[in-house]
């Protein structure tokens, strides 16, 4: 494996990028959000009132509920920051996953605004060529906007990987099984450009690669925030062709 200076470009694009807003109408927010052949249905429901056992007086509690892999679970106890894991795995297993979501929602919704209440956010994958972790996250982002609850920022996420000295944006799970390193970047709309989660690991991994990982998926996230409303103004523009053609 090559350093970080020497490496070549193997796929610099995200894969092509499909959103559809407002699939189930009993949601509050709801988006079917796709990069290339992963694929995640994610919705919104509340501010509900919260049970005593998990109300918070001070803020909304983000739950997220995560089906269509092996094993359903509901976020648990993550708290809002940076994730940082050096453990070499193909996936983060499903309540990891639930928890990084979780950390970036409470980041980008003004859950200040909801003492006492719940959001719940129900992630469907509905089929995982890679990159999952980021395209969960883009989709209940969506979801978020959709439902028009407020927002202090916009959090857009990145996969990335090293294999054979090129770096791969968006990787596929092929990609992923033959990385020598790869990491996670959920970037924040900010003038500094923060990171609200990140996970990066396997053998190749070192500094210099973590901030070339970071430049990369920072560009990326820009993107990505383009295309959020370009795909918010689309369906404005939907919903007022049919409140028209009533």
């Amino acid at each position: 494996m090559a350093s970080a200076s020497s490496m070549t470009t193997g796929r610099a694009m995200l894969r092509e990028v499909s959103c559809q807003i407002g699939e189930l109408s009993r949601a509050e927010g709801c988006a079917r959000y796709r990069q290339g052949n992963t694929e995640v249905l994610c919705s919104l429901s509340g501010p509900l009132q919260a049970m005593d056992r998990v109300s918070d007086s001070e803020q909304a509690v983000v739950e997220v509920l995560v089906r269509g892999r092996d094993d359903t679970v509901r976020s648990g106890g993550a708290t809002r920051g940076t994730m940082e894991s050096e453990r070499y795995e193909e996936t983060l297993s499903t309540s990891e996953l639930a928890s990084v979501v979780k950390a970036c929602m409470e980041t980008a919704i003004d859950v200040h605004l909801f003492p006492r209440q719940k959001l719940v956010f129900t992630l469907q994958v509905i089929q995982d060529d890679g990159s999952l972790t980021s395209i969960a996250v883009n989709a209940a982002m969506l979801a978020a906007i959709d439902s028009g609850i407020p927002c202090t920022s916009t959090v857009a996420a990145c996969d990335i990987c090293a294999v054979d000295s090129k770096l791969i944006l968006d990787p596929t799970t092929e990609d992923r099984s033959s990385s020598q390193a790869f990491g996670f970047f959920a970037h924040v709309t900010s003038t500094d450009g923060g990171v609200v989660a990140s996970s990066t690991g396997g053998p190749a991994m070192g500094q210099d690669l973590f901030w070339l990982f970071h430049k990369t998926t920072k560009n990326a996230a820009q993107t990505l925030f383009k295309l959020f409303a370009k795909f918010m103004q689309e369906q404005k523009g939907a919903n007022k062709t049919d409140t028209d053609a009533v």
